[in-house]
């Protein structure tokens, strides 16, 4: 149960953090679109967080799982769609 809230959680953040990506890649200014990819670099880093130590970083829920496959793929899986929202904000400003 606890997996699919942590999946939940990730997919729902896409959309806000695709919002303000784009606004950030809208502007000209150099440091903005820094802070655009500074974000999504956090965001990342969270997810490689709780890779690592089995708890999510924000709100601190212990989540016991296995070493199979399937759950290392849907952690990566996570991890790597945080780049779905810079690769689409990037695409339609630049």
């Amino acid at each position: 149960m606890t997996l699919l809230i942590y999946v939940f959680l990730t997919f729902i953040s896409l959309f806000p953090l695709y919002y303000i990506a784009a606004h950030l890649f809208y502007s000209e200014k150099l440091y903005l679109n820094l802070l655009a990819f500074v974000l999504m670099g956090f965001c990342t880093a969270t997810h490689y967080l709780f890779l690592r130590t089995d708890v999510i970083p924000i709100l601190d829920i212990k989540i016991e799982m296995g070493g199979g496959w399937f759950v290392i793929i849907l952690r990566f899986v996570c991890i790597y769609s945080y780049g779905i929202p810079i690769y689409l904000a990037k695409k339609r400003y630049y």
